[in-house]
């Protein structure tokens, strides 16, 4: 299974009409604007000579490191979290699990992961099964990484098909199924937004020259997740 640095663990942000500013962008978080606050953060998580918006494991241009200011993005990440922005959850999430201008923690990661899940981020679902997967602040656990990754996947993340696939097609914490691999990958294919979308193509010939039938959705088991994690605690 993918470590969760090979994952896309966010969704893009939409752009905000126009390109702005950060000036501009302060003043519109200054009348208490959630997007702008989350926003700015990723200006500076990424450095503000970046006119291009996107999630910052997302973006492929160039950014001056200069610029970057982990610190800031915090700041203004938390303030858009505050005000229920749960894409900034997921964010603050990631800068803790991977130890960017604070301390790495993983009981933070997952805590703030939670909170984003409760306003339905499905990047954090997806999140959430990499730590099981990665075993990161959490035991070690496929079966419930698995359940994440359909939950996500329920919730409308294309990312976590390929995880999936692999996952029915070698047993990765359930029992392998090679006609539910078939339909996950089928999945994949046919999504400019999984995560390996010519390999899953490829790896779908393979089973379907094997005389594999993808599965129909009504046959899947049913996706669920979370038993075991109950309600956040503040961290």
């Amino acid at each position: 299974m993918p470590k969760t640095s090979l994952f896309l663990l966010l969704a893009a942000l939409s752009c905000l009409g126009q390109a702005q500013t950060l000036s501009e962008l302060k003043v519109r978080a200054d009348a208490g604007d959630a997007d702008a606050m989350h926003t700015i953060g990723i200006r500076y998580w990424l450095g503000e000579g970046a006119e291009q918006e996107c999630a910052p494991l997302e973006c492929k241009t160039a950014f001056a490191a200069k610029d970057q200011n982990y610190t800031e993005a915090m700041h203004w990440l938390k303030l858009a979290a505050d005000k229920g922005n749960d894409e900034a959850m997921n964010d603050i999430a990631i800068m803790y699990e991977k130890g960017l201008g604070v301390t790495r923690n993983y009981d933070k990661a997952m805590y703030w992961r939670r909170l984003a899940v409760e306003k339905g981020n499905n990047a954090a679902m997806s999140g959430i099964g990499s730590m099981y997967v990665g075993g990161l602040g959490v035991k070690q656990d496929y079966a419930e990484a698995m359940r994440w990754y359909r939950k996500a996947a329920d919730a409308g993340n294309d990312i976590v098909f390929d995880f999936l696939a692999r996952g029915y097609e070698h047993g990765y914490g359930v029992k392998a199924n090679l006609p539910i691999a078939a339909y996950w990958y089928a999945k994949c294919a046919n999504s400019s937004l999984c995560a390996r979308v010519s390999s899953a193509k490829a790896d779908l010939a393979r089973l379907r020259k094997r005389g594999v039938v993808p599965a129909k959705s009504g046959d899947l088991p049913e996706g669920t997740a979370g038993d075991q994690l109950g309600s956040p605690k503040k961290k």
